[in-house]
């Protein structure tokens, strides 16, 4: 145990480039507030050898216990240690699982956080399935292990962006997953910061370094790339039509540097993505706009291309226990096939993803009431059929 170390982390992520401590009578010492890279501790101590570790990765919460062996030397000697770095951490019984940056951009999913959720074994979304971020920028509470639907909590570089009203984890801010140096999940054992015991989600954005680097990412499909899934067991089961897609898009460009090296960086980007598709079973009205008649008609060659609300008085009377009645299982899969290519100091992703490829049409909801027009247990909603989406990241 030796006592007046000098002790030092330096990677590139630091704009300072390094934090240091200092061993205190045990021996001990603590570099807090890290940011998630590639680091190398170097100890130094009058009358011994210089002790260089490399290679020591950073991810989340993490804390890495990386100690060093002195020895009687010249202070000009330095030992450096080649070494795997630590992976578990035995100062938190917090567990946690880290997305990269690099597998965010190479998994077939949409770049909305409720999408990336659902990589987490036992992460439970509210509201329908989303096929390839076929349902835009959402509102979906998460939890895990049968909690509370409200119990997820989504953070950005660690501060929360949940809405104050109701309690929830989650609000409509879109953070920008695809731009993520990574995200981390924490499942369990969270400490004093943790306000409930649901999974927190916590993006850590990318930051601007002393070389000027951006990226630029564009992809998108329209109702050409899409499939049908409406078969004739749908229709038979009362689904008059599904909620095919028209257009999804999504266009991403982002770009930092330094203003001074060393001291002042800069990281900003821009984003415009959305999506069209029809509705199932909703129509325009044939009489809209026709004074002389107060009454609704469906018109089945125009469907409609959002949802409608109205204030219609209702009353819900429960026939079935709740919890007892479950529709079928759904089962998606998606892949995606992506060539990499290199030009000098540019780095070119060009994809093609293919969302629901075996065409599924589970139903996701049905009609639970009875109503004039509708028959109990009439699909609403199908699983969105297959379709193709290209995309390309360049990143210089």
């Amino acid at each position: 145990m030796l006592p007046g170390v000098t002790v030092e982390a330096g990677s590139p992520v630091l704009i300072e480039k390094s934090r240091t401590a200092v061993t205190d009578g045990g021996g001990q010492y603590r570099i807090e507030g890290l940011r998630p890279g590639t680091y190398a501790v170097t100890f130094t101590l009058t009358g011994f050898s210089i002790v260089k570790r490399e290679g020591i990765e950073l991810s989340g919460s993490f804390t890495a216990t990386v100690n060093a062996e002195m020895r009687v030397g010249s202070h000009e000697e330095t030992i450096t240690v080649s070494a795997e770095s630590p992976v578990v951490d035995v100062q938190s019984a917090k567990r946690q699982q880290t997305l990269t940056e690099d597998v965010i951009s190479a998994i077939p999913t949409a770049r909305v956080y409720h999408s990336i959720a659902t990589l987490v074994t036992g992460v439970v979304l509210s509201g329908t399935q989303d096929v390839g971020g076929i349902s835009g920028p959402a509102t979906n509470t998460f939890s895990i292990h049968g909690g509370r639907s409200t119990e997820g909590r989504l953070q950005v570089d660690g501060l929360p962006v949940g809405a104050a009203l109701g309690g929830s984890g989650v609000s409509f801010y879109v953070a920008d997953i695809g731009n993520a140096q990574e995200v981390t999940f924490a499942t369990s054992g969270g400490l004093g910061e943790a306000e409930v015991g649901g999974p927190v989600m916590n993006v850590v954005p990318r930051t601007g370094g002393n070389v000027f680097r951006g990226s630029f990412f564009v992809n998108g499909a329209n109702d050409k790339m899409a499939s049908s899934n409406y078969t004739s067991e749908l229709q038979n089961a009362g689904l008059k039509a599904p909620n095919d897609l028209l257009k999804i898009w999504d266009v991403n460009a982002v770009f930092g540097g330094p203003i001074m090296k060393d001291r002042r960086w800069f990281f900003g980007g821009d984003r415009y993505q959305g999506n069209r598709k029809l509705v199932a079973g909703m129509y325009y009205n044939q009489n809209a706009g026709n004074p002389a008649a107060w009454t609704y008609v469906a018109d089945p060659s125009r469907q409609v291309g959002r949802p409608l609300s109205n204030n219609a008085a209702n009353v819900t009377v429960n026939l079935i226990t709740p919890g007892t009645l479950y529709g079928d299982r759904i089962n998606q899969f998606d892949f995606r096939i992506a060539k990499i290519l290199r030009f000098g100091r540019t780095r070119t992703n060009v994809g093609l993803d293919l969302y629901n490829a075996l065409n599924s049409a589970a139903v996701q909801t049905y009609n639970q009431a009875f109503v004039p027009g509708g028959a109990w247990l009439t699909p609403t909603l199908v699983l969105p059929s297959r379709f193709a989406k290209a995309g390309v990241q360049i990143d210089f």
